[in-house]
């Protein structure tokens, strides 16, 4: 496959149509399509009856065809685990720890309601194999007993979690599997090993998912964190970059042009954000540049000293899923600056340099003076 092929199928709305037309039914099997076609049919025939009284004609079907495909990709389709897997467009659920959660409230739903016509429910892919990174899905399946009605009740439960991982934001691949002939036709099991996290007929509450299931990877196989360093030049550059020295990392430094500044050693790569100072129009594409180097990084962690420059990447961020780590500068005695005075209520970790800031901002860690 040409370069030109490869980058024209995975273009974004390539990505995205693909999936709208398909939304996974070739892997399912006949009682999961049957079941997915049912839940589509009934969102067709409330759009065409909610349309026939104001479009005319053939529109009406139409529209009523195209609302029930989109909501079934929406709804009942894995749309997190394609941003996740195939695009990873969010920063959302990076840590193992925030799966190894998910899985177990899984675990929860399934013992304390569970499915009729479930066999067992099973872990795959990375989570199993000890090669969780940041681009990683949650594989699931769903074994059904053998029986129609087994695998109709098998599907709808596979349903419930797709929507509720919809809402959740959470990038879930889940299937309903109707035979171990199918499991072994679909799933390569001489290289991946399955967990199981439920079993029928299984008494008592769910192991703990963290130390019977699945054990968390070693350090020395999983990868370093992506990081981004974000701040003005000059002191605030200085600090974080004295406070980082020795951590294993890769990293990205993000600051304004200065004819003296360098790439770091060590740093991935070197990037530059408008300096807003006190303009609002400058805030504002300071914003829109953040965004796009945000997503276009996707870090899991972000370390700053301040100023202005990184206030829209730390609250990006965070919203994207990203640990916020704040260093104050040295400067900072008795007061902390704008900056760390704002960001204090979001970071996850706040270090200041001086010891009396403890005693005002009990959530500071006091880290030492870098210089």
């Amino acid at each position: 496959m040409s370069k030109k092929k490869k980058g024209w199928r995975t273009w974004a709305p390539v990505v995205v149509g693909r999936y709208w037309l398909f939304q996974g039914m070739f892997y399912m099997n006949w009682i999961e399509r049957l079941h997915r076609l049912a839940m589509e049919s009934l969102v067709f025939l409330l759009a065409w009856s909610i349309f026939y009284f104001f479009i005319p004609g053939y529109w009406r079907l139409v529209w009523a065809l195209l609302i029930a495909h989109t909501a079934s990709m929406v709804f009942n389709g894995h749309l997190f685990a394609l941003f996740k897997h195939d695009l990873y467009w969010f920063g959302f659920y990076k840590r193992w720890d925030d799966f190894a959660a998910y899985v177990a409230g899984i675990q929860q739903r399934l013992h304390g309601r569970p499915c009729s016509g479930l066999d067992r429910a099973e872990v795959y892919g990375s989570l199993t194999r000890g090669r969780f990174t940041d681009s990683s899905d949650l594989d699931l399946r769903f074994i059904a007993e053998p029986g129609f009605w087994n695998g109709w009740r098998v599907a709808h439960r596979a349903f419930e979690e797709r929507l509720r991982a919809l809402f959740t934001v959470f990038p879930i691949d889940i299937y309903m599997v109707h035979s171990e002939s199918e499991l072994t036709r679909k799933m390569n099991l001489a290289r991946e090993k399955p967990i199981g996290i439920f079993f029928a007929g299984q008494s008592g509450p769910p192991p703990p998912f963290h130390e019977a299931v699945c054990p968390e990877p070693e350090a020395a196989d999983r990868p370093r964190p992506r990081v981004l360093i974000v701040c003005s030049a000059g002191g605030h550059l200085m600090d974080v970059l004295l406070a980082t020295e020795g951590v294993e990392m890769d990293f990205d430094i993000a600051t304004f042009r200065l004819p003296h500044v360098g790439i770091p050693a060590g740093a991935r790569a070197l990037h530059f954000l408008i300096d807003p100072h006190t303009s609002l129009w400058k805030f504002g594409v300071n914003a829109l540049q953040s965004l796009r180097l945000m997503l276009k990084i996707r870090p899991r962690v972000v370390i700053t000293t301040g100023a202005g420059i990184a206030l829209a990447c730390a609250l990006i961020g965070k919203f994207l899923g990203a640990r916020l780590i704040y260093v104050e500068i040295s400067a900072s005695v008795e007061r902390l600056s704008r900056t760390g005075a704002f960001l204090y209520g979001y970071a996850d970790l706040f270090i200041v340099q001086w010891p009396e800031l403890c005693k005002q901002y009990p959530r500071a860690v006091y880290g030492g003076c870098v210089l």
